[in-house]
């Protein structure tokens, strides 16, 4: 982990997460024709599995730059609590210029914007979604050999990749660190479907809870518990 990402003790850093949702209007895009298999004669049987099959298209929307839209952002900085921001009350458009400026305000002080599997998917998102909305988003180095200014926990403990990719939950649990895991990835679609946003939100910000205890316990951000402990 002693690379030029890893271990910024004592420099400005901000951890975040975010949530999304499958793309308002998505299926004009899902234009591929789903068949049923072969063995399927009956029409209701066939209708119903390519209901089935066009519900799990949209679904995986949520997962897809171009075809997604942020839910929900949450971020903390050096011991500032957990702030996060939801669709419920704020459009996606005013989530990502704030988003930005906080990451603005980390960049001017060399600090490092930390997250989970942000390298493939957070970053990438949030970039692609203010593209395509017309916000003014700050440089963000997201190489995968290349990525000053960004540290990708998830990148750092599969050694680039190098390792099997296991999950937030999963490293939580192997290094002791509590995880509210009540609520997953997967169940946000359904959740902003419901208008359950306090959900949506209340996941994001335990992620980001968990991402830095996380950061903190293998040492590439420093540990409010451990300074005290050393006081």
């Amino acid at each position: 982990m002693d690379n030029e990402n890893a271990r910024i003790v004592g420099r400005p850093w901000m951890t975040f997460d975010i949530e999304t949702m499958p793309l308002s209007g998505v299926a004009e895009y899902l234009t591929e024709p789903i068949e049923a298999p072969g063995n399927y004669t009956k029409p209701d049987a066939i209708a119903a599995y390519v209901e089935k099959a066009r519900k799990k298209q949209i679904e995986k929307a949520a997962l897809d730059l171009d075809l997604c839209e942020v839910a929900a952002i949450g971020w903390t900085m050096d011991e500032v609590p957990a702030y996060t921001q939801s669709r419920g009350t704020t459009s996606e458009a005013e989530m990502l210029d704030g988003f930005w400026r906080f990451v603005r305000s980390i960049q001017r002080e060399g600090g490092v914007i930390v997250g989970f599997n942000c390298l493939q998917f957070d970053l990438p998102i949030l970039l692609r979604r203010s593209l395509y909305l017309g916000i003014d988003a700050p440089k963000v180095q997201i190489d995968k050999y290349r990525h000053d200014g960004v540290i990708d926990v998830a990148d750092v403990l599969t050694m680039g990749g190098k390792t099997t990719w296991r999950s937030l939950g999963f490293y939580a649990r192997r290094f002791g660190i509590p995880h509210d895991d009540s609520v997953k990835g997967e169940d946000v679609p359904a959740l902003v479907v419901a208008g359950n946003w306090e959900a949506v939100a209340g996941h994001c910000r335990a992620d980001v809870a968990t991402t830095t205890a996380l950061a903190q316990r293998i040492g590439l951000i420093a540990s409010p518990v451990a300074e005290a402990i050393a006081v």
